[in-house]
């Protein structure tokens, strides 16, 4: 008699069952291949699960049963061959149309007959029984695993998964590059393509390297899913079911829905755009109005950028329009007046140093302060609850003031916590400052547009362009230096910043901006990939003209 002889082994986990299907080649030889009846004329061999209608060898092989091809079929076990109801009853109703004359197995005996074929129903059964109850086993340990905040699966690119502990852990050599990916998405200035062609080809971003993927660039539809998961944010995605997850975070769940947002912008086709440095209300023309930027082409073919006022009221503004040369020699003239004397430098770095003691003094004298007085309010709910037990006090009194304690409690907590997490920015604006005036000459020569807008925003806080002509006022840490009197009232402008909350946000802008311009300049020295624009300076950037100091 005529056979087929099928092989299978599942999809799933596949470098484990490796030698499943040699393995049984080999046993269906030696149960079989020395029998005088049986006549094996063709080998099927498959790598997919069971579990399924589906398989096109399986169903190959029927096929050419079906055509009277073979009369029976020989595998290891009745498993191989089905682990679904479909395939199960349709072998069966093939031997009742005696289509299908005979099965034989390494592992099983079959007796065609009524028994036999009850007994063979029943194989099949279990078989499906052991998938789907596997199925149900998997999907309450995955569960359960979520459950307690971890993710159950591969984790997602810069995470990893650690055998040890069981958890997901960041990827130290991917972590921080696929953080400044989002940071540029959340700048609002780039496009997920941009992004693709940043982290490819000036980070060289490569994804994880595994035994048959990976190693290679990151495909841009990755880049998009990538862009799309709450995991990013410390979120689990279970079923459409959102859970906290233990692992670090790479951004807030604010900036996640910020992302979300940006991605889902419509993408519409934009005319081509010129990109200029100084408009935008950084410079506003002496009729109050703000400057525009245009290029004029000359026959030469030549090019010229042009401030000019923008001209949206009646009438209009007669100010002629200024060449870019002349205003960026106004700024670096300004800038260059910024450098300070050796002497003056001394003088300002020691000064900061005493600072910076005086003000670690501070702050441990205030964290101080705030442990006493939430151990004082812990205290005191403690004794809130003996008066209590004691009677000397009602429910009604007893309830307002734990309230009111446990309200105060968790105000010094928060204080505490935030005060520790963020040391005050006056402790580095002092050199910043002296850094900025000593170069932002320099970086304003060398710096691309993006670096001198920030120069000029973080320099000057009126700038108003008129016949031609532009006039800053700097702003009070960076007015030129003439004599005594300035460096004294230059030491009180950074000792303001300790009781003046306005001036803190502007204070930390330039802390940031001043670092992320000194290294510009040395990524730019080293030939090294420049540093990408974070999310709270390009915020700043696009906000309005600040008010005068």
């Amino acid at each position: 008699m005529k056979y087929f002889a099928y092989c299978r082994k599942s999809s799933e986990g596949e470098e484990r069952q490796a030698l499943s299907i040699p393995a049984q080649i080999d046993e269906i030889k030696r149960a079989f291949g020395d029998a005088s009846d049986i006549e094996i004329v063709a080998w099927f061999e498959e790598a997919m699960s069971a579990k399924t209608p589906g398989r096109p060898i399986y169903a190959a092989m029927i096929a050419g049963i079906e055509n009277r091809e073979a009369d029976g079929i020989i595998a290891w076990h009745p498993d191989r061959l089905a682990r679904n109801s479909v395939d199960g009853g349709w072998l069966v109703h093939m031997l009742d149309r005696k289509v299908l004359k005979d099965l034989k197995f390494v592992s099983y005996r079959f007796e065609h007959g009524p028994e036999g074929l009850f007994m063979l129903q029943i194989m099949f059964g279990q078989s499906k029984y052991y998938v789907d109850n596997l199925s149900v086993n998997v999907k309450r340990g995955m569960r359960k695993k979520i459950e307690l905040g971890w993710w159950s699966n591969l984790a997602p690119m810069g995470y990893r998964n650690d055998r040890e502990t069981g958890t997901i852990v960041i990827d130290s050599d991917r972590f921080a590059i696929l953080r400044g990916a989002w940071e540029l998405l959340l700048t609002g200035a780039y496009t997920v393509s941009q992004i693709h062609t940043v982290l490819t080809e000036e980070w060289g971003f490569r994804t994880p390297k595994h035994k048959k993927r990976g190693g290679g660039p990151i495909a841009r539809s990755a880049l998009y899913k990538l862009f799309r998961r709450p995991f990013y944010a410390g979120i689990l995605d279970w079923s459409g079911e959102w859970r906290p997850g233990k692992h670090k975070p790479m951004i807030s769940l604010d900036e996640f829905h910020m992302a979300q947002m940006l991605l889902n912008r419509p993408s519409r086709p934009k005319p081509e755009t010129h990109e200029f440095a100084y408009t935008g209300r950084l410079i506003r023309c002496a009729c109050g109005l703000s400057v525009t930027a245009e290029e004029k082409v000359k026959r030469s073919g030549r090019r010229y950028v042009y401030y000019h006022c923008t001209r949206r009221t009646r009438p209009r503004c007669n100010q002629p329009p200024a060449r870019l040369e002349a205003i960026e020699d106004r700024i670096l003239d300004l800038l260059q007046s910024l450098r300070l004397p050796p002497r003056v430098e001394d003088f300002l770095a020691k000064r900061f140093d005493g600072e910076d003691e005086r003000m670690r003094t501070l702050q441990e004298q205030r964290a101080n302060a705030l442990t006493r007085s939430h151990d004082q309010v812990k205290q005191e709910l403690r004794t809130l609850v003996d008066l209590r037990v004691r009677d000397l006090l009602t429910d009604n009194e007893y309830t307002e003031q734990r309230r009111k304690l446990r309200q105060e409690e968790l105000r010094l907590e928060d204080t505490r916590i935030r005060e520790a997490a963020e040391p005050p920015v006056w402790l580095e604006l002092g050199r910043s400052i002296v850094l900025f005036r000593n170069h932002a000459a320099k970086w304003f020569s060398e710096g691309s547009l993006t670096e001198k807008r920030m120069i000029l925003q973080t320099v000057g806080w009126n700038s108003v362009l008129a016949d031609r002509i532009l006039s800053i006022d700097a702003r009070f840490p960076f007015k030129p230096i003439t004599n005594q009197r300035d460096i004294i009232q230059l030491c009180a402008s950074v000792d303001a910043l300790g009781t003046d909350e306005a001036l803190k946000k502007e204070a930390a802008y330039w802390v940031e901006a001043i670092a992320f311009l000194k290294d510009r300049s040395v990524a730019r020295e080293a030939g090294t990939p420049a540093p990408p624009l974070s999310l709270s300076l390009a915020k700043w950037q696009k906000r309005r003209r600040p008010r005068p100091r």
